[in-house]
């Protein structure tokens, strides 16, 4: 068998192209998944060298909801407290970290605004997975060691009583 370009004999009689005259004709406009350029991804505008992630490079289509370990952005730190993924908020941008404790972003739904750096959420109850927001109250920092220890202290001074009630 010849090749059908060139003339020249094709070593498997299965093609019809010699291995020169096939590598040319799948370069560039001539390859069958040709679109007409350079690939860039849609959210980070990096060249994509391959499509086997459709339009995303690797990083990207593999980020949040489309990470196969995904949990739908809710993780229990060793601590107790609850991290929710929220790429969006201001406190994050900038940052590799994306995640923001729950607490936080429920108190600023109660409040309507965003909190400052010196603004810490306190759990009334001490449980800190507890994140009503009945449960919540923002205290500035400089505050903070003093009013749980204030509400420890009320707690105590509670049980003695109840216990000189018995």
């Amino acid at each position: 068998m010849k090749c059908i370009d060139c003339g020249k004999p094709v070593s498997k009689k299965i093609y019809k192209r010699c291995v020169t005259c096939c590598n040319k004709r799948r370069k560039g406009a001539n390859h069958p998944g040709w679109k007409g350029g350079l690939a860039h991804c849609v959210e980070c505008k990096k060249v994509l060298t391959h499509y086997i992630h459709g339009t995303k490079c690797r990083p990207c289509a593999f980020k949040g909801a489309g990470n196969p370990a995904w949990k739908g952005g809710r993780q229990i730190t060793p601590n107790g407290y609850i991290y929710i993924y929220a790429p969006e908020h201001p406190s994050r941008i900038g940052k590799r970290n994306k995640n923001v404790f729950q607490h936080r972003l429920v108190m600023e739904q109660k409040l309507g605004r965003y909190l400052t750096k010196t603004e810490i959420v306190h759990h009334l109850n001490g449980v800190r997975n507890d994140n009503r927001p009945e449960n919540l109250v923002v205290v500035d920092r400089n505050n903070h060691e003093h009013y749980t220890l204030l509400i420890l202290a009320r707690k105590r001074i509670l049980e003695l009583e109840s216990m000189l009630c018995k």
